[in-house]
């Protein structure tokens, strides 16, 4: 596993107040292969976590965190 907690593409604030709006801001950060997506969000901490992978596969996906106002505070890569 892998972590990036710089040098991201999502910098400036953005709203977010859906999945799809949630998706289409982490697709910015997304460098897997994937063809399937979740999306967690935890209201106390006001994080949201998008995650792309393959499904059937073990590894390789990529889960984006962002802050409540859509910028990201980090990257796993290989969950």
């Amino acid at each position: 596993m892998l972590v990036h907690t710089e040098g991201f593409k999502n910098t400036k604030e953005a709203t977010v107040t859906t999945v799809k709006e949630a998706i289409e801001l982490a697709k910015k950060e997304c460098t897997a292969e994937y063809d399937s997506v979740g999306v967690c969000y935890d209201a106390k901490a006001k994080v949201t976590m998008v995650c792309f992978y393959l499904e059937g596969a073990l590894g390789g996906g990529q889960s984006v965190y962002f802050d409540e106002n859509g910028k990201t505070l980090l990257i796993v890569y290989g969950e």
